[in-house]
């Protein structure tokens, strides 16, 4: 009994190695996404091959999901039944809050952060329906997905999709690195402190071990870096398939207001078929695109709703406490390290998906100018109607787009809100540690 939970827990572990590893190695043959994309298709098959499910996807996800929770509950139990005062029990127990002086609040909001991070397991590896779209092009390299000429900025589109995703994961494989050498150091500290407090641990003489007191220290170490591992690798894998997907999204659009830039050459003629082919081409090419929105709004709209939620009131303790410069250089690198990280995704790709959403409706309000300054002779009814229906579904107050899940379209507007929002967050928690302090 005793050897199969052993075998099983050991399973689950190389599994997770193997789910996460590929960070640390070669990025050109796409290993970390390719698992990734395995696991979610046996996910999708699990019904054929249920012990296969259990022992590749179910079993490892449960742990890392378990991991999280014990994370988000000792941090709620340090926040109000540890000895935050106590030196030596804060450095036992690798209180990384408590040790930076940073007050109860940071507590909720690496709790929330790791709550959030239980959500990523179920949208990234239950609820990911853009999966299929990025593996037939990034893996299975169909070209066919795009239209002819298959080319983008002079470039071949799958070498030039290939070249991305290889830097996003890169950039990857940085943050993790990062991580990793933060908790390394941790060990180190971890080492030391044992070594500069012997009488704490009662190892002057050999034999009277106080064994509780190590194991707490082992316990803590390691749940801090089993987390930290596990939030590193689903940051990167839901920015690495959001980005990736919004590259090919930013071709199929480009694509698609090609059809409606062929009609400039051919402007001053009245070659009404030609026009009402282009328009139709345009019409095929900008609903297939209205898919791919619809498949992104329902995973990436959601998480970047969550991370937005979660990660601006931490991001402004983060940029406080950073400004302080009354801690140690190395918890400045690693709340430094997740500074920028949080601050990339609540700025940059922010401003990404606004620039997304104005690129897709300019075309869109390009197509109803055209049909408005245009007269179709000698053009089949149906097509007439075909396009018009269409032009009318676009002539319209709610524009398409990226959201925040289903609530809102992602505009200038809301980035303009969103970032007045993070200004008075930042003074509120300024004058509540200033308060604190005082």
């Amino acid at each position: 009994m005793a050897y199969s939970i052993w075998k099983n827990i050991r399973m689950i572990i190389i599994e997770i190695i193997r789910m996460i590893s590929p960070l640390l190695r070669n990025h050109r043959s796409f290993e970390y996404l390719q698992i990734y994309f395995q696991q979610y298709r046996i996910v999708e098959n699990y019904h054929s091959c249920p012990k296969l499910y259990q022992q590749c996807v179910r079993d490892p996800l449960c742990l890392i999901s378990l991991m999280f929770i014990l994370t988000t509950l000792k941090l709620l139990y340090n926040c109000h039944f540890g000895l935050l005062n106590d030196r030596l029990w804060v450095q036992n127990h690798m209180d990384v809050i408590a040790t930076a002086n940073m007050s109860k609040a940071a507590y909720w909001l690496a709790a929330l952060m790791m709550i959030r991070c239980i959500s990523n397991v179920y949208f990234l590896y239950y609820n990911n329906p853009t999966v299929y779209h990025i593996k037939s092009i990034l893996i299975d390299q169909r070209k066919h997905c795009f239209q002819w000429p298959f080319y983008y900025r002079s470039k071949l589109i799958m070498d030039y999709i290939s070249n991305f995703s290889c830097s996003v994961l890169t950039i990857g494989s940085s943050f993790f690195i990062t991580i990793l050498l933060f908790m390394i150091l941790m060990y180190f500290i971890a080492m030391k402190f044992v070594a500069d407090n012997v009488n704490y641990f009662h190892l002057e003489t050999i034999g009277s071990i106080e064994y509780g007191k190590l194991f707490v220290l082992l316990f803590n170490v390691y749940i801090m870096q089993t987390a930290s591992y596990f939030y590193a690798h689903f940051e990167i894998l839901a920015a690495s398939c959001m980005q990736i997907y919004l590259k090919i999204f930013d071709i199929h659009v480009s694509q698609a207001e090609q059809a409606l830039f062929q009609l400039k050459e051919r402007s001053k003629r009245n070659d009404f078929i030609f026009i009402t082919n282009c328009l139709l081409k345009f019409q095929n090419l900008c609903t297939k695109n209205l898919k791919y929105i619809h498949l992104a709004n329902h995973i990436y709209g959601r998480l970047f709703l969550l991370f937005m939620i979660s990660q601006i009131p931490f991001n402004c303790y983060l940029a406080i406490f950073l400004t302080k410069g009354e801690h140690k250089w190395i918890f400045s690198y690693f709340y430094a390290t997740l500074y920028i990280q949080q601050i990339a995704c609540i700025f940059g790709v922010h401003y990404q998906l606004v620039q997304h959403n104005r690129r897709f409706n300019y075309s869109a309000t390009r197509f109803i100018h055209i049909m408005a300054r245009t007269r179709f002779y000698r053009v089949n009814l149906c097509r007439k109607l075909k396009l018009t229906n269409f032009a009318q579904a676009f002539h319209t107050i709610n524009r398409y787009g990226f959201s925040y899940g289903k609530i809102e379209l992602i505009t200038m507007n809301e980035f303009i809100k969103y970032a007045s929002l993070y200004s008075q967050l930042l003074m509120f928690i300024y004058s509540h540690v200033r308060f604190q302090n005082e």
